[in-house]
């Protein structure tokens, strides 16, 4: 009995994995896979084999890799996911700050607490070097010591 594991690994990043626990094909069998291979349009002369293993120990190292990639393609996701619902949570005190208390939110302010005010500040020059991410505010506002 022929006993082992075909990893395939498809165009568009799906790996497929199926489980051969079959004895030596049949002469009839052979051919009438022989058959369907010749077939315009079968599924055999669709599909493009990207990579062949060699040995079990290549196919380990493949599907550790490919796992690792996936989790981090799930994880790129979820955070992408978080960062779009805060972008859009700022978005949103932004235009409340804006039309509340009429102040743009991308100056920078201090809260001095004595006056119970909010004081307009220059935005300091950024330091040689750093960067501010695009389409972020220029600063945070500040309670004054």
């Amino acid at each position: 009995m022929k006993r082992g594991l075909a990893w395939r690994v498809v165009l568009g990043g799906a790996v497929i994995v199926t489980a051969l626990w079959a004895a030596r094909p049949s002469i009839a069998d052979e051919e009438t896979a022989a058959g369907a291979q010749a077939t315009p349009g079968s599924s055999a002369e669709q599909e493009r084999i990207a990579h062949t293993f060699t040995d079990d120990t290549e196919l380990k190292e493949f599907a550790d890799i490919w796992d690792q990639r996936r989790l981090m393609l799930i994880r790129m996701t979820v955070l992408q996911e978080y960062w779009m619902e805060e972008r859009d949570k700022l978005v949103a005190l932004n235009k409340q700050i804006a039309e509340r208390y009429k102040l743009d939110a991308s100056k920078n302010y201090v809260f001095d607490p004595d006056r119970r005010a909010l004081i307009e500040r220059e935005v300091p020059p950024l330091v040689p070097g750093m960067q501010t991410p695009a389409g972020s505010p220029a600063a945070e506002p500040s309670v004054a010591p």
